[in-house]
């Protein structure tokens, strides 16, 4: 049985893979990213908080 999405979501998914579809066919490359890695060479710093205050209610 497979699972029934949404027009948005099957809209998106055509799209997307239209993009894909011109991104190759216009020499592009996509390469295989293992799991655990990230596909960026720089990093996102993690957010620091200046102290470890709960917030006010």
């Amino acid at each position: 049985m497979h699972p029934t999405f949404s027009p948005e979501t099957q809209r998106a998914h055509q799209r997307l893979s239209e993009q894909i579809e011109v991104f190759i066919r216009d020499g592009g490359n996509i390469e295989q990213i293992p799991t655990g890695m990230s596909g960026t060479s720089t990093m996102k710093p993690k957010n620091s908080w200046p102290s470890e205050r709960t917030a006010k209610v």
